[in-house]
Formats: structure tokens, sequence, C-alpha cells
């Protein structure tokens, strides 16, 4: 009976850890740029998993000289 119960535990932990492990390789992360302006520059990246297939990789700008709504 209790090898039975540490079976289930084990199972039951290797599911949680394999689900943890693939929501972190599918999160997308935000990479900053560094640039001689003020201006904000940042690369949304894709988690690991997706470098296996093509590229969808975003580049984001935003001006501080440009007022909102302009």
């Amino acid at each position: 009976m209790k090898t039975k119960a540490k079976r289930m535990m084990f199972w039951g932990a290797a599911t949680l850890l394999l689900l943890v492990s693939l929501s972190y390789l599918t999160r997308p992360s935000r990479v900053d740029v560094v640039t001689y302006t003020a201006d904000k520059v940042w690369v949304k990246v894709h988690g690991p998993l997706f470098s296996l297939c093509e590229s969808t990789d975003q580049l984001f700008h935003q001006s501080v000289h440009v007022r909102k709504g302009s």
C-alpha cells in the first residue's frame, strides 16, 4: 500500500515539474536595448521552445520627443 502512494506522489510531482517547465519554455521575455538617445527600444522575444520554429520576435521603439496622440 505504501509503495502505491509513493508511486502516485512521484508521478504527481513529475507531472507538476513538466507543466512548470513547459510554461517557462513558452513564456515570452523582453530585452531592453541601450541607445545613445533617451528613446526606449526593446525586443520582445518568444520563449526558448519557439526558437526551433520561424522567428516571430518583435522590435519596439518609443520616442520621447513624440507627444501622445500625434
